[in-house]
């Protein structure tokens, strides 16, 4: 009778990267060895291309998995595709430092962006980030800066997830205008006390 070879499966590992990394080296495993043999009886590499680049946007791209050079005595081959997931980059959003008088309402706070891959840019970034702080209208000078932090809100970024830094809120002295009262007397009379009124509280 006839001995057909035995069929070894060839399969394109699945890889991972970031968006605006080079790809992964790609690799495969094998499988269908019979009574004990291993992948030390094969010569050559399979042939494994991807159509993702450094710069492609996020999502799944098929590793193909093709025989290329493989050689094993008694077995075929049977290649099986792979699968390359692109991730989120990540961008740093910094909070701007701001100030206000004590007593003030609140400035308002932006922030600026780092991180961004090749050409990209702001232009990329949709919606804002939700801002806080610990301050409130009666928070003093003594206890400043107070910390400005912030959520996602609405940012939206296709290849982009978020990361946050703090800024800083500084406290400054209000201002009190003092204002000399105005006086009146006689010639020759002593001067009157003389009196002032504040305002600016």
């Amino acid at each position: 009778g006839n001995i057909l070879p035995a069929t070894l499966t060839v399969t394109a590992d699945n890889k991972t990267k970031v968006y605006g990394t080079a790809n992964p080296a790609l690799s495969a495993s094998y499988t269908g060895f019979v009574a004990g043999q291993d992948a030390s009886l094969i010569s050559g590499n399979p042939g494994l291309s991807t159509t993702a680049g450094a710069n492609s946007p996020v999502g799944n791209y098929p590793i193909n998995a093709t025989i290329g050079t493989l050689s094993a005595p008694n077995y075929t081959f049977s290649p099986v595709n792979g699968t390359l997931a692109v991730g989120k980059a990540t961008l740093i959003v910094t909070a701007n430092d701001a100030s206000r008088a004590y007593g003030a309402a609140d400035p308002a706070y932006t922030a600026y962006y780092s991180g961004f891959i090749g050409s990209d840019s702001t232009n990329l970034v949709s919606g804002a980030p939700a801002f806080s702080t610990t301050a409130d209208a009666h928070s003093g000078v003594t206890g400043s800066p107070y910390p400005i932090s912030m959520t996602a809100g609405t940012l939206n970024a296709d290849n982009y997830t978020f990361a946050f830094v703090n800024g800083n809120l500084t406290i400054t002295q209000a201002v009190v205008t003092v204002t000399a009262d105005d006086k009146t007397k006689t010639y020759g009379d002593p001067i009157p006390a003389l009196t002032f009124s504040a305002s600016g509280f």
